[in-house]
């Protein structure tokens, strides 16, 4: 009988004790023919949510472990040290913010990868609940990627219903060296490495919740971290665009729709370098109409109704030679 957990459920937290309990408890109800075990990363919140965590440990001993110091380190550094403290060949996140819904979630996941070599990650659709309304979305999160170029263009994988390969994030830790690269996320740089490096599956159903609140790394209120965000999605893009050598095509529609996305926002907050890079890529690629464009993002960089209708302008153009 295998005692080692065969998966971990890596969970990061940090000021989540309003939502933990129900991370935790979703966690608790998988149904599976296989070890599992809990790694919460608990980076020095400042609520309640250590003395939640520590109450589950005492209640399940053995089955949870927190992984936490007395200062805080940072997501990226609290990712890392949390999936390298986890000890199954698989591993499935799960923000503490987040949750699951199909209590046949990772036997899926498992008996897929089990059965199926070839892939490095499998992934699920997912809801999306705003947190201040308490409404889920009509839109369905996760879509299916075929290849390295085709998650460039656009990352649909949810991360609350991804299970992969511990030797994958090994592999990635090893050659990329991500916690040096002082990108702003840690998911979207390991699914690059992953789908460069083998299959990745979107397989059928529903099995968890994405919590939208009011900020987070990939949604904010101010501008500024939105932009950054956006700019170093679009250097990771470039990164492993160089390494896997990808397309020229390829990096034309990912660098079209990272200006269509930045552009708007970076006249608000007068990013004159964002502006720059733009006028440079529209210039070199000939793009007339783009270019057009941006110049008359510059004669109205001050009225709000028409940088709205000029980035309208802007997608329906990358949309329609895409």
């Amino acid at each position: 009988m295998r005692h080692e957990p065969l998966l971990s459920i890596v969970s990061l937290a940090y000021n989540h004790e309003l939502y933990i309990a129900q991370a935790l408890e979703s966690f608790l109800l998988q149904t599976t023919s296989f070890p599992v075990e809990i790694v919460v990363g608990e980076d020095c919140s400042k609520d309640g949510t250590r003395d939640i965590c520590m109450h589950y440990v005492k209640q399940y001993p053995g089955k949870i472990r927190v992984i936490t110091s007395e200062r805080n380190v940072g997501p990226h550094d609290n990712f890392r040290r949390t999936v390298l403290a986890a000890r199954g060949t698989y591993i499935a996140l799960c923000d503490a913010d987040d949750y699951w819904t199909d209590p046949n979630k990772l036997q899926k996941q498992v008996d897929f990868l089990e059965a199926n070599p070839e892939y490095g990650l499998c992934y699920t659709n997912a809801r999306e609940l705003n947190q201040r309304t308490n409404t889920f979305s009509p839109t369905v999160l996760g879509q299916s990627h075929s290849s390295l170029e085709d998650l460039l263009l656009t990352n649909n994988v949810p991360t609350m219903t991804a299970v992969f390969r511990k030797s994958m994030y090994d592999a990635f830790v090893s050659e990329i060296f991500p916690h040096s690269a002082n990108w702003k996320m840690g998911d979207y740089p390991l699914w690059l490495f992953i789908a460069a490096k083998s299959k990745v599956k979107l397989l059928d159903g529903i099995t968890a919740t994405y919590r939208v609140l009011e900020e987070s790394a990939s949604r904010s209120k101010n501008i500024d971290h939105y932009v950054d965000f956006v700019s170093s999605a679009f250097t990771v893009k470039n990164f492993f665009a160089d390494r896997f050598h990808v397309s020229d095509e390829t990096r034309k529609q990912y660098t079209l729709k990272y200006f269509c996305d930045i552009l708007y926002w970076a006249f608000f907050v007068d990013r004159v370098e964002l502006i720059e890079q733009a006028k440079s890529f529209f210039e070199t690629n000939d793009l007339i109409i783009l270019r057009s464009i941006l110049a008359g993002f510059t004669i109205f960089k001050n009225n709000r109704f028409a940088l709205k209708v000029l980035k309208r302008f802007m997608e329906q153009y990358t949309l329609s030679s895409q």
